[in-house]
């Protein structure tokens, strides 16, 4: 049965089966999905069912509707979707839809189960059959592969992302199209998401962050020396498995920084990225390079230390604009355990303009191993264990 599930905000857990032909959601109490947010309209959005489909739309809301973190006046949904409402986030399960694929072959794989979803598609695990082994397999948006300048150009980027070796960047194994259905396949890892990890934890402590944000940086590094640009760094996009080492997603998705990061999609024009993370001129629309990318892993780190985004708003416009113009919270209001020389790190990789930032990710790398070791020096505490043990102790057992 279809249903929308509260993921965060003052009704987190609730379910709604979708069982209507069109369903209210908002502040009123006899809304079929009623939600306690000062930042929803009493009617605020509709969920509609069309055949067997079902569309979210906006009901001329006050502050707006987002999809996956981009605004919508009305979207088809989509299996792992997630509706934005003020602070209120509703996930999107529809086993129907999972069903399509799982169990099912594409290419020369099979497809075991359903993972998770971002704006350019889903991912399953799968099993490559000739290998014998498990993946992650990324299946593109439908409505993208329609647009054969988007798939050409994507197509020409994965495979230059396929040809990174890198220990902490997930390997693209291979490219394929089937029955008109592009996906790539990606080492599969075995664990979260630091974007999971925090949905747990709420926060890191400093020693865990540096050595997400040392590995992270190590990593895109690597990926600009070899003329790409990432592009979406955020929590959701950056592993840690079993064995503690930390894995950064999504390279299939990079862009030659030469190239304009503005798709024009049925005729639509979209940047690509996740507005919480943006910097202030992937924002804008303009070329990027990495420092844009280091930008994003500043925000991702700040969130890391303090639980949340450096910035909040209603809409994808509002929060992009505060990073072209807005001054970044201060760490220490809302973690006063973060050291001076962390906030200034954190501080520089957030500067509006690229040239007052770390200038690559291997200059952020030898600051905060330095770092590190001075920590380490002065620190006879025992931090035995991976950084996977050490983060999800008995919780990643639970959930498996």
């Amino acid at each position: 049965m279809p249903r929308l599930v509260v993921e965060k905000g003052a009704d987190e857990g609730n379910e709604f089966e979708l069982t209507g032909i069109k369903m209210a959601i908002g502040r009123r109490s006899e809304n079929d999905i009623p939600i306690r947010d000062l930042g929803a309209s009493r009617i605020h959005a509709e969920i509609i069912k069309r055949g067997k489909e079902y569309v979210v739309r906006d009901n001329k809301s006050k502050n707006g509707t987002l999809l996956n973190g981009n605004p919508v006046d009305e979207e088809r949904l989509e299996a792992g979707d997630r509706i934005t409402i003020g602070g209120t986030v509703l996930a999107y399960y529809l086993d129907e839809v999972k069903s399509r694929w799982v169990g099912k072959k594409l290419g020369g794989y099979e497809i075991v189960n359903f993972l998770g979803k971002g704006g350019m598609g889903a991912v399953y695990k799968g099993r490559q059959i000739s290998m014998e082994r498990f993946v992650a397999l990324k299946i593109l948006n439908e409505k993208l592969v329609n647009d054969k300048d988007f798939i050409e150009r994507f197509l020409q980027e994965a495979k230059s992302a396929g040809r990174l070796n890198h220990p902490n960047i997930i390997q693209v194994i291979d490219i394929d199209m089937s029955d008109g259905t592009y996906f790539f396949s990606m080492e599969y890892v075995d664990g979260p998401t630091v974007g999971r990890i925090l949905k747990d934890k709420g926060k890191l402590q400093v020693d865990e962050s540096l050595e997400i944000a040392a590995s992270t940086a190590e990593a895109l590094h690597f990926a600009h020396k070899n003329s790409l640009v990432h592009r979406d760094i955020k929590p959701d996009n950056i592993m840690i498995n079993s064995e503690g080492q930390v894995k950064l997603a999504d390279l299939g998705l990079a862009r030659n920084p030469d190239d304009d990061m503005v798709d024009l999609v049925d005729g639509k024009k979209i940047v690509w990225g996740t507005p919480s993370y943006m910097s202030p001129e992937q924002a804008m629309g303009h070329k990027i390079d990495g420092r844009s990318d280091l930008y994003s892993l500043g925000a991702t780190w700040y969130q890391m230390l303090t639980g949340s985004a450096p910035f909040k708003g209603k809409t994808g416009p509002e929060i992009m604009q505060q990073h072209i113009s807005s001054r970044v919270p201060d760490i220490q209001k809302q973690n006063d355990q973060v050291p001076s020389a962390v906030i200034t790190m954190i501080e520089k990789l957030l500067r509006k303009r690229a040239e007052d930032r770390f200038q690559t990710g291997e200059e952020l790398s030898i600051a905060v191993n330095e770092y590190r070791r001075e920590l380490k020096a002065g620190d006879n505490g025992d931090k035995s264990g991976n950084i996977f043990t050490r983060l999800m102790g008995d919780w990643w057992k639970k959930e498996e």
